[in-house]
């Protein structure tokens, strides 16, 4: 767990972070990653039984996860070749999830993949472990995109 805080409402601010090493510039992983019409080599990294159904426009993507169900992630604001924020849409536990992409030197970055949701204590206890996989395996993904062969 990376950050968590009892809120007057009685919920809990839950943040996961994963930081992965990514062989290609900033601006390259930017205007990937920015673009989501590049998702399909995203989910291509899945297993079938982690992710289904995608679905994206220019600004929203969709997806389906096994015993979660469907998710709906819109993009709510871009920072030019640094980050993108998403917020959930459907969720029934709010979610925001940003991907900042800072220049380590002329040929490499770093990625941070940061998902945070708003949730009660009880849901807390269920819900850690799997947020915490999430957005490691997502990540993971990310870091083991060719960003150099996307047009």
């Amino acid at each position: 767990m990376n950050g968590e805080r009892i809120r007057p409402n009685g919920k809990e601010k839950m943040t996961e972070n994963s930081v992965k090493n990514i062989p290609h510039p900033q601006e390259m992983v930017y205007r990937v990653l920015s673009d989501l019409n590049n998702l399909e080599i995203v989910v291509n990294r899945f297993a079938e039984n982690e992710i289904n159904n995608l679905e994206y426009t220019d600004e929203t993507v969709s997806f389906s996860i096994p015993g979660v169900g469907v998710v709906i992630f819109r993009i709510v604001e871009k920072e030019p070749e640094r980050e993108i924020k998403f917020v959930s849409d459907n969720s029934f536990i709010p979610l925001s999830l940003a991907v900042l992409i800072e220049q380590v030197d002329e040929f490499s970055s770093t990625l941070t993949l940061s998902i945070s949701a708003d949730i009660n204590m009880i849901m807390a206890g269920m819900i850690r472990k799997p947020l915490k996989e999430g957005v490691e395996k997502l990540a993971q993904v990310l870091a083991q995109i060719p960003y150099n062969t996307i047009q």
